[in-house]
C-alpha cells in the first residue's frame, strides 16, 4: 500500500504576479524589462495564454540577489536609475518664496 503525503497536496502554489506588479517592485520601464528577459537579466515569464506572469518567489529571489551583490545592476540598469534619479531631483524642485528654480 502506497502513503500519499497530504502535505504535498495542500501546499500553497506560488502566486504569479503581473507585468505591472513586476515593473513596479523592480523600478525599471517596461522596454527595459523585456530586454532583460531576452538577454537573461531579469528571470523568464511564465505564459498563461497571451499574458506573461512571474512567480513571486523568482521575483523575490532576483530581488535578493541585487541585495546580496551590491554591483548586480546590469550596466543598462544603472544607467537607467541613475536618470530616474537626476530627472526626480531636477523636476519640480520650487523655492517657496520664488517659484520654479533655474
Amino acid at each position: 500500500m502506497t502513503t500519499i503525503n497530504t502535505d504535498q497536496l495542500y501546499s500553497t502554489p506560488d502566486p504569479l504576479l503581473c507585468l505591472s506588479d513586476v515593473l513596479t517592485l523592480i523600478g525599471v520601464s517596461e522596454s527595459t524589462w523585456w530586454a532583460g528577459v531576452a538577454t537573461g537579466k531579469f528571470p523568464p515569464a511564465v505564459k498563461c495564454g497571451r499574458r506573461s506572469f512571474w512567480p513571486q518567489s523568482a521575483i523575490a529571489a532576483f530581488i535578493e540577489s541585487l541585495k546580496r551583490d551590491q554591483s548586480g545592476y546590469s550596466s543598462e540598469m544603472t544607467s537607467y536609475l541613475d536618470e530616474k534619479k537626476s530627472s526626480q531631483l531636477t523636476r519640480g524642485k520650487k523655492d517657496v518664496n520664488h517659484g520654479e528654480l533655474e
